[in-house]
C-alpha cells in the first residue's frame, strides 16, 4: 500500500498548507436475437489522519445481435452496443475538499455483412473464415467532467461536457477475413482487405473554469472529421490462453478470442467498425483532450464464442477492459518500496458481458444511457486504494493552476487519470466553481447546451 499512502501523505501536505450494410430481411428468413452484458464496480472510503478519501467507479458494456440470413453464404447482423463508464472521487481534509466526477457513454447500431467464405492466414496458409463483407455504423456519444475545489473559504472548479455523433459505411475487397471457422488448429492467424470508407462525424464540446480569485474563463466548439480514403486494411488475431477466461454463469465453454485492425478505425464485438476519430474511448486524441481532466481509454476487447464450428452465432460473450492490464495483476507496490503514483498503462479493470435475455439487455442499455444504480464487484480493498490513490494524484496534480488552459497545453496524456496517472502532487488546489445548473439533455452534433455539469448527459 506504499504508493497509497503517498499519495495520501502528498495531499496531507497540499490540504494542510492552504449504410451499405442497410438492413435486408426477406420474407421468411430465420432471424435469430441474442444479447449480452455486464457491470462492474466499487465504491469506498480510505481514511488517514485527517484525509478522507472516497471513491464510486463503475463499467458497463450491453450488446444485442440479431442475425438474419439474406444470400447463400452471407448472414446480416445487427449489431447493438452501449458502454458507460462513471467515476467519482472525493478527498476532504481539515483545510478544504476536493471533487472529481467524471460520466461518458456510447450507444452504437451497426450492420454487417458477414460471409462463411472467407480467409484467413495460419502460418502463412489459407483457412476458411467469417469475413466482413461490408458494415455501416451510427453512434452518439457524451462526456462530463466536473472537478470542484474548496479551501479556506474559496471556491475553484472546472467543467467540461462533450457530444458526438457519427454516421460510417465501409466495403471490404475482398471480405475481410475475421475469424476462422476451426480455431483447434489457429492459434494465431492474419488477413487484409481494402476498404473503401465513406465515415463522417461531428464532436462538439464547452467548457467553463473558475479559478480562485474569480479568475474565470470559458469556451467551446463544434468540429467535424471523416474516414473517406480507401486503402488497405490489417487484421491480426489470436485465441486466449484457457486461464485467462473468466467463469460464465452458463457454464457453457467458450474460447476468448482477440481481433486487432490497423488504420483510422476500432474494431468492437468482433464486427463493429468505430471510426478512431469519433471513439470517445478509444485513446486518439480530440480537440477538447486538453480541456480534459481525464483519460479513460478501451485498452481491451475480448470476444467469447462458443466452442466447435464457428458461426455467427457463437459469439456470445465479451471483456471489456478499461485502463491497462487486468485487475489480475499486482495493482500496488510492496509497502515501502513504492516510489511513484503507479501508471495506469499497467493496471485497468474489466467488466465481463454475460449471456442474457434481450429483454435484460434492452433494460440494461437503457440502465446506461439514462441513469442506473447498484454495480457489481470491480475492483477492492488494496488494489482500490492504489488506483484510486493514482486517480487523486492526477486531480490533486491540477491544484494551483489558475489558468487553466495554459496548463492543459502542457500536460500530456501521461499525466492524466485512467490511461495514465503518474502525475506527481503539487500545492494548492485546481482552478475550479459554484455548483452546476440544473442538468439538460445533450443537444447532438450542435454541441453541448450547458457547459457544466457532470450529469448534463442522459
Amino acid at each position: 500500500m506504499g504508493a497509497t499512502v503517498m499519495v495520501v501523505v502528498g495531499l496531507l501536505a497540499a490540504f494542510g498548507a492552504t449504410a451499405s450494410a442497410a438492413p435486408v430481411h426477406p420474407d421468411g428468413a430465420a432471424t435469430v436475437a441474442w444479447a449480452y452484458g455486464g457491470t462492474g464496480g466499487s465504491n469506498g472510503t480510505i481514511t488517514i489522519g485527517a484525509l478522507t478519501a472516497s471513491w464510486s467507479a463503475s463499467v458497463s458494456v450491453v450488446v444485442i445481435l440479431t442475425a438474419t440470413p439474406t444470400v447463400a453464404n452471407t448472414t446480416e447482423l445487427e449489431e447493438q452496443r452501449t458502454i458507460g463508464v462513471t467515476l467519482s472521487v472525493s478527498v476532504s481534509g481539515p483545510n478544504g475538499s476536493l471533487a472529481f466526477n467524471y460520466k461518458a457513454m456510447e450507444a452504437d447500431t451497426g450492420y454487417a455483412n458477414i460471409t462463411n467464405d472467407s480467409t484467413v492466414y495460419v502460418a502463412g496458409s489459407p483457412v476458411p473464415a467469417l469475413g466482413l463483407d461490408n458494415s455501416s455504423f451510427h453512434g452518439v456519444a457524451t462526456l462530463a467532467e466536473s472537478l470542484v475545489a474548496k479551501s479556506l473559504g474559496q471556491t475553484a472548479s472546472a467543467y467540461l461536457n462533450v457530444s458526438a455523433v457519427a454516421n460510417a459505411a465501409v466495403q471490404f475487397t475482398p471480405a475481410l477475413g475475421l475469424i476462422p471457422l476451426n480455431l483447434s488448429d489457429a492459434p494465431t492467424w492474419n488477413s487484409s482487405a481494402n476498404a473503401s470508407p465513406a465515415a463522417n462525424w461531428n464532436i462538439s464540446y464547452n467548457y467553463a473554469l473558475h479559478g480562485w480569485n474569480n479568475t474565470n474563463a470559458s469556451g467551446g466548439a463544434a468540429r467535424n472529421g471523416s474516414w473517406t480514403a480507401s486503402g488497405p486494411v490489417y487484421l491480426t488475431g489470436h485465441v486466449l490462453a484457457i486461464g485467462l477466461l473468466p467463469h460464465f454463469r452458463d457454464h457453457v465453454a467458450r474460447l476468448g478470442i482477440v481481433l486487432a485492425i490497423s488504420g483510422p478505425a476500432h474494431l468492437y464485438e468482433g464486427f463493429l467498425v468505430v471510426p478512431r476519430g469519433f471513439d470517445l474511448f478509444g485513446g486518439a486524441h480530440h480537440d477538447f483532450s486538453e480541456e480534459s481532466m481525464a483519460n479513460v481509454t478501451i485498452s481491451g476487447d475480448t470476444l467469447f464464442v462458443n466452442s466447435g464450428h464457428v458461426a455467427v452465432s457463437s459469439m456470445t460473450a465479451s471483456e471489456t477492459t478499461v485502463g491497462g492490464a487486468q485487475g489480475a495483476q499486482p495493482m500496488v507496490a510492496p509497502s515501502g518500496s513504492a516510489t511513484s503514483v503507479p501508471d495506469a498503462s499497467t493496471y485497468g479493470a474489466s467488466a465481463v458481458a454475460q449471456p442474457e435475455s434481450v429483454a435484460a439487455a434492452q433494460s440494461q442499455s437503457h440502465c446506461i444511457q439514462f441513469g442506473c444504480s447498484g454495480a457489481g464487484p470491480w475492483f477492492s480493498g488494496l488494489a482500490a486504494a492504489a488506483v484510486i490513490g493514482g486517480l487523486i494524484a492526477a486531480v490533486a496534480g491540477t491544484v494551483g493552476v489558475v489558468e487553466w488552459r495554459s496548463y492543459a497545453r502542457r500536460k500530456n496524456q501521461a499525466r492524466q487519470l485512467v490511461g495514465g496517472y503518474s502525475e506527481g502532487l503539487a500545492s494548492g488546489f485546481p482552478p475550479a466553481a459554484a455548483l452546476p445548473p440544473t442538468p439538460r439533455a445533450p443537444t447532438g452534433p450542435t454541441g453541448p447546451a450547458n457547459s457544466e455539469g457532470p450529469d448534463r448527459q442522459p
